[in-house]
């Protein structure tokens, strides 16, 4: 069955959809560039299995060869791209776009040397975590929401359905910025959706991004990642459990890239109920660069100091807005310190967590970050960089 997902693309110059804009309708086929031969690199064997599922789900062309061609030329998958692709425009335009300048001039130096990029409280919000860290080699998302199942597209009974609760789950995040997380308690583990997956990869393809691969993983009892490879055909239906290992492609790049979403509790109770969990976040390099963004706050208290410790010492750099680790917890010897936008009070459900010590750090003539990152539309971002 393989042999009708895989195409062997050793020719030069290949046309491919990665390198298309996300809107582009004219191709689904996929390739990565010759220059992998001059640098005598064995060119990677793309796999149309997953990417053919992840463009599917977000509304993008298919492979010509794909079984799901002929479900994107029903005019209800029509409607639901055309309608994806007006949303993404907006997103990509008044979100993404208008961050990239002061990525590119405040986190050039930590983006050349991060590898390993880590988002606890993350829930599915890969786009952000990309666009501030786009050259990790590892990504390490950890929230509470379930991994869930990759979409069966062609066992969808109610295509409108599915298509209405998509975009359910993304609509927050591509209006507000940000994942309310009672809300995602439904988004994310209904009849339509099941768990994180179908999100993400909706996420990676429109960041234009093939994904070659998508494993079961699982955190064992000896506190190691276990990867499961199995038949493609077996994954569809089956359900993982505390994790899922996404291997993916940059266009351009003869190189595989990993995405790794855990489905764990990261709270001081949650690590009692799966110490593995705690001894394998441990394990993690210890000079990775962490994101942290809308995180309701959890690290300011005390039942979240076992996560907070880890972020700490595991952390090279950390990019953060206020909802992450709390100033009073760096010790100031060992920390640089950047302070970017206008730090006001969190918003009144969490004002209890308004940080005066912070406040009176900030600069006072700060300057707004001309975009919105986390909850206040008044954003800050705080940038911790450990001392040499």
């Amino acid at each position: 069955m393989k042999t009708r997902f895989l195409a062997l693309l050793l020719g030069i110059a290949l046309i491919s959809a990665c390198g298309s804009s996300s809107n582009d309708k004219t191709s689904g086929n996929d390739s990565i560039p010759n220059d992998s031969v001059a640098q005598q690199v064995e060119p990677i064997v793309l796999n149309h299995f997953y990417n053919d599922i992840a463009r599917y789900v977000a509304g993008m062309p298919v492979s010509d060869s794909s079984e799901l061609k002929a479900l994107t030329e029903k005019a209800e998958w029509k409607n639901y791209s055309s309608e994806l692709d007006k949303n993404w425009a907006t997103f990509q335009t008044d979100k993404l776009d208008v961050m990239k300048p002061w990525i590119d001039k405040e986190l050039g130096d930590i983006n050349k040397t991060t590898k390993t990029a880590f988002y606890p409280f993350s829930g599915p919000d890969f786009a952000y975590m990309y666009t501030f860290l786009p050259n990790a080699e590892k990504y390490y998302m950890v929230a509470l929401e379930p991994v869930g199942i990759i979409p069966n597209i062609n066992k969808i009974n109610n295509s409108a359905s599915f298509f209405g609760a998509m975009h359910n789950a993304i609509r927050d995040n591509l209006n507000l910025s940000f994942y309310i997380t009672k809300s995602m308690k439904s988004q994310m583990n209904n009849e339509q959706i099941k768990g994180t997956i179908p999100v993400l990869l909706f996420f990676m393809a429109r960041m234009d991004l093939h994904i070659q691969n998508i494993s079961p993983a699982t955190i064992s009892k000896e506190a190691t990642l276990k990867i499961s490879e199995t038949e493609e055909i077996q994954k569809i239906d089956k359900k993982f459990s505390n994790g899922v290992e996404i291997s993916f492609l940059k266009h351009g790049d003869n190189k595989l890239y990993k995405l790794y979403y855990l489905s764990v509790s990261i709270r001081n109770d949650g690590f009692e109920a799966l110490p593995e969990a705690e001894k394998y976040l441990k394990s993690l390099p210890t000079d990775m660069t962490t994101f942290v963004k809308s995180s309701s706050y959890c690290m300011h208290e005390d039942k979240y100091n076992k996560i907070r410790e880890i972020v700490l010492s595991h952390s090279k750099y950390l990019v953060q807005d206020d909802s992450g680790v709390p100033l009073r917890f760096f010790k100031q010897d060992e920390w640089d310190f950047g302070f970017y936008g206008i730090y006001t009070r969190p918003i009144p459900v969490f004002s209890s967590c308004y940080q005066d010590d912070l406040k009176k750090a900030w600069p006072s003539d700060a300057k707004k970050l001309g975009f919105r990152f986390g909850y206040n539309e008044e954003s800050s971002i705080f940038v911790a960089k450990r001392k040499k």
